[in-house]
């Protein structure tokens, strides 16, 4: 259907409205059109612009000048006051008055000549043409005529009174368009037609309308208007009111604007309240999706009382309820399929609305007598309606009514459009779920051979050096020198003891990740702890870290073993994976509840990104080298109620241990893991 481009402007009724675009091609314009019988005003300034192939209907209670608007368009009436133009061409008025050239009128009753045939009726008013032609020249113009507005009347001699009144309206119709008029007038062309016959003139208004024509339509059919047309302008005590857009207001809304009532009907509530759901599910995450169609499906129905079940493992579960009780709602928090399920059971096994008229089928199931609201009837009436997906019934929604009615179609219709955005909601979960669990199962396999080949790294190294020196040592064709095999054997005593760690550091690891961990917690000096952890290192190692704290520190109740073991992986890794002449510094500072351990390395440094992202950052390193220490660390220090953070330097790392004085005074934990 052809449509221009259109402006939207608000009228104070409320109704949207459309403003012509001036620069499409105006066919009809009405222009300040002021009609007056003595004193009854009865067209009072009608501004009215069709463009070329739109369809604009008319609509307007009887005496709303219709009529009389219609009469000045075609010529047949003078205004009091305005103008009427077809193609650029003021139509000339009045009864003596030319008929304008670009003009065809069909009237609602048909102005034919019963005495006289088809063919005769169609060139009615054009005969100079046809005087010379034969009856068979005639007959077969008239078919052709006819075959080319797809008419499906074969015979062109019958005469007008032996057709149907239908087919009469047909033919003036396709009277009226010959000669290609720029403008099709219709006055009620189907207004004392039967259903059928009005869907063959309807259908050839439509056919003509996408062929092009250009149609002012005057109906009192609403829905015929909004089927055919692209605005419509409602015209109430000669003024034009509103000007809509069919394809955005219901029927109701032109109803209202007909009768002089505001368009605040209860399908536009219902369509305004769709489109906010809409818009709410779509900038809205899934876990919020079913309490807000459930609530808006309860603000729709006016229901108070609302209940959601979710098939799971061949049962109904309640996953959301409105208005019910708690101790009712726990009653009904899990049904079995079918009727011993009550109406949910019923409309979930079988897919089909489930209707409880007097509580018999929620008797029979063993459901709770529902309780009504204060000052409420009791809900005599409960129905439920199956939520289906693509595949299956999802799960029940079930209302409560105090009306002892039967649910309308309407209310039923409502509740199942719904019960289908509760399905797509549904299926939106069950798709995120999957792709959560592949994306969690994809990044576990990824975790699983970084963690791999992190372990293999770390044990081929010490076992590589053992290896090596062991076999030096072991060379039957040299002699080592006392001091290289001092060396020799301190180095696979260093890397044993590496080695040794690294296993341990594998069994903390399993132990942290279980939650098994335990601490042999007692009164222990950080400074002692700190450089029996540093006394751990290989000589060259120990050698590039200084330790220094404030004299002052509390005594810590702690695993003394455990701390140890964290800063000996802490002074490890910001050694071993920073240049040579990195140098490493240990300082201890007192806190409100405890102390502070500093470990800062002038090495390379972690990027901003690992800073930025904390743990995420621990895992990045230790994915490139740095061991398992590092998550180890963190397990330890938070099973003894502190934290271990990676901070920010201007030069290259810096690992903060905050551990307080006494856990248990500061209700972190026990102390024993």
């Amino acid at each position: 259907m052809a449509r221009g481009k259109n402006e939207c402007v608000t009228f104070p009724t409320g109704a949207t409205v459309l403003a012509p675009d001036r620069t499409a091609t105006a066919v009809l314009r009405i222009a300040g059109l002021c009609v007056r019988f003595g004193a009854l005003q009865v067209l009072t300034g009608v501004d009215l612009t069709v463009r070329r192939g739109e369809l604009l209907a008319v609509a307007g209670e009887n005496g709303a000048g219709k009529s009389t608007l219609m009469r000045c368009v075609v010529g047949d009436l003078v205004p009091t006051l305005g103008l009427v133009e077809v193609g650029g061409r003021r139509v000339s008025g009045g009864r003596s008055a030319l008929r304008h050239p670009g003009i065809g009128v069909v009237w609602q009753t048909a102005a034919q000549c019963d005495n006289l045939d088809v063919a005769s009726n169609l060139t009615l008013g054009r005969e100079r043409p046809w005087l010379m032609r034969s009856d068979s020249e005639t007959h077969a113009a008239a078919a052709a005529i006819l075959a080319d507005l797809e008419i499906s009347i074969s015979d062109t001699t019958k005469p007008m009174a032996s057709l149907p009144r239908g087919h009469q309206q047909l033919i003036a119709i396709a009277r009226a368009v010959q000669g290609d008029p720029a403008l099709l007038v219709l006055d009620e062309p189907t207004g004392s037609l039967g259903v059928s016959e009005a869907g063959l003139v309807e259908r050839l208004i439509a056919r003509l309308h996408r062929a092009g024509r250009t149609i002012l339509l005057v109906s009192h059919d609403i829905p015929q208007m909004m089927r055919l047309a692209d605005r419509i302008a409602v015209l109430r005590h000669g003024t034009v009111v509103a000007e809509v857009d069919p394809a955005t207001v219901h029927p109701d809304d032109v109803a209202a604007l007909v009768a002089g009532q505001p368009m605040d009907t209860s399908a536009r509530r219902q369509l305004l309240r769709l489109q906010d759901l809409v818009d709410r599910l779509a900038s809205t995450d899934t876990a919020s999706g079913l309490p807000l169609v459930v609530a808006a499906l309860a603000a729709a129905l006016g229901a108070d009382r609302i209940c959601l079940h979710l098939v799971r493992d061949g049962m109904l579960h309640s996953a959301w309820t409105l208005g019910i009780p708690a101790a009712e709602a726990e009653q009904i928090a899990a049904l079995p399929l079918g009727s011993g399920g009550g109406p949910a059971g019923v409309a979930a096994a079988s897919g089909q609305v489930a209707v409880d008229m007097d509580g018999s089928l929620r008797a029979r199931a063993g459901w709770p007598p529902t309780s009504p609201p204060p000052g409420d009837s009791p809900a005599r009436t409960c129905y439920a309606v199956p939520v289906v997906g693509s595949a299956e019934v999802l799960g029940v929604v079930t209302v409560f009514r105090a009306d002892p009615a039967a649910p309308a179609r309407d209310e039923l219709d409502l509740v199942g459009l719904y019960a289908g955005y509760l399905a797509g909601v549904l299926e939106r979960q069950e798709a995120d779920a999957a792709r959560q669990e592949a994306n969690a199962l994809r990044r576990s396999h990824d975790l699983q051979r970084q963690f791999l080949s992190r372990l293999s790294h770390e044990l081929r190294t010490p076992l590589t050096a053992i290896r090596g020196y062991a076999s030096g040592l072991a060379a039957p064709d040299v002699v080592w020198d006392t001091e290289s095999k001092g060396r020799f054997v301190a180095r696979i005593s260093d890397e044993s003891a590496r080695l040794t760690r690294l296993v341990g550091d594998l069994l903390d690891f399993s132990a942290i990740e279980s939650g098994v961990l335990r601490l042999n917690p007692d009164w222990c000096d950080v400074l002692l702890v700190l450089q029996a952890a540093r006394a751990c290192l290989p000589r060259d190692a120990a050698d590039r870290v200084t330790i220094s704290g404030d004299g002052l520190l509390p005594s810590l109740w702690a695993d003394h073993d455990r701390l140890e073991q964290v800063f000996v992986n802490l002074m490890d890794n910001a050694v071993r994976h920073n240049p040579a002449d990195t140098h490493v510094t240990v300082e201890v500072t007192r806190t409100a509840n405890g102390v502070a351990v500093a470990v800062t390395d002038d090495g390379i440094g972690l990027p901003g990104a690992d800073l930025a992202d904390g743990e995420a950052g621990d895992a990045r390193r230790a994915t490139s080298g740095s061991g398992l220490g590092l998550s180890i660390a963190r397990g330890i220090v938070e099973a003894h109620g502190g934290s271990l953070e990676i901070e920010q330097v201007p030069v290259g790392t810096r690992v903060a241990v905050y551990l307080a004085e006494d856990p248990r005074a500061a209700g972190s934990g026990d102390g024993t893991g």
